[in-house]
């Protein structure tokens, strides 16, 4: 930054960090200063070669000698009729010692097995798992924790998360049997509660109707937050029939903007099966005490 003669040099000193950034790069250095030319843009290009992998990088969960490259088990959407199959690449860490691979606390449409069952030092393997979402009796984003025994130790925190989004199958419904479909139609889908003080509750209705020509089944209802109570509906509304969800928010504990949402999944197989998950939100501000 001091000032440089006439005649005199100087210099610009910049250093590229290449940590975590593999590939070619081409970065820009703007000088400014009160030469003729006021602006220079200088240029630092180069390819930076990504470092081996290492057994950590490639497998990242770790429970004990089992190393695992992920340890959720995702089957993302699937019909309520199906069956799906997913696996995870897994790999026995030790240089000596062979582990065994079991599993507990499996719920009836899951099934699990490690593939070998019995990994040898530095062997690779799969944790293979079916979901069979005609057993799951559930609906929506559904999550499943799985202890995974290693050498007969039941470590509690070695869990493997199984998840799914079971949507109903109205693949197979005529034409006639879809415009014949119960159709729900909310009266509006957000309610904003204005300003709470914390501590204070708001308690909503979402009012809707059965538009369609069978009953509407209201399959779950799920809030995306604890604050938030929903009293469930358990029978079917009829033809032309109308009802309200109704939804307490607590603001205990909370304070700020406001957004939560709640979930209602119905037989409505209008719009491409999309019509039946409907997002109801309640906003609003809460103020601390």
């Amino acid at each position: 930054k001091e000032p440089i003669p006439p005649g005199g040099k100087g210099l610009v000193a910049a250093t590229y960090n290449p940590k975590n950034r593999p590939g070619k790069f081409n970065k820009s250095i703007t000088v400014t200063s009160n030469a003729e030319t006021p602006t220079k843009i200088l240029r630092i290009t180069g390819e930076v070669q990504p470092r081996p992998k290492t057994m950590e990088d490639d497998y990242p969960k770790s429970m004990g000698d089992l190393r695992l490259k992920s340890n959720h088990l995702s089957f993302v959407k699937i019909k309520n009729t199906e069956e799906k199959t997913e696996s995870i690449d897994v790999i026995n860490a030790s240089k000596t010692e062979t582990i065994k691979v079991e599993f507990k606390d499996i719920p009836k449409h899951i099934t699990l097995k490690c593939e070998p069952a019995t990994l040898k030092p530095g062997e690779k393997g799969k944790i293979t798992g079916t979901y069979n979402a005609k057993l799951a009796n559930d609906w929506g984003f559904v999550i499943d924790r799985v202890q995974i025994v290693v050498n007969e130790n039941s470590d509690p925190r070695n869990r493997l998360s199984v998840s799914a989004t079971i949507e109903e199958d109205f693949g197979q419904l005529s034409e006639k049997e879809l415009a014949d479909a119960p159709n729900i139609q909310f009266e509006e889908t957000t309610f904003n509660f204005g300003t709470l003080t914390q501590g204070e509750s708001v308690t909503h209705e979402f009012k809707f109707k059965n538009a369609g020509k069978k009953d509407l089944i209201i399959r779950k209802t799920k809030a995306s937050c604890g604050c938030t109570a929903i009293a469930p509906i358990t029978e079917p509304i009829k033809p032309g029939e109308s009802s309200s969800i109704k939804v307490t928010f607590n603001s205990r504990g909370k304070r700020g903007k406001q957004n939560k949402t709640i979930t209602v999944i119905t037989n409505d197989p209008h719009d491409n099966g999309r019509k039946s998950s409907t997002i109801l939100r309640i906003t609003g501000t809460v103020n601390q005490k």
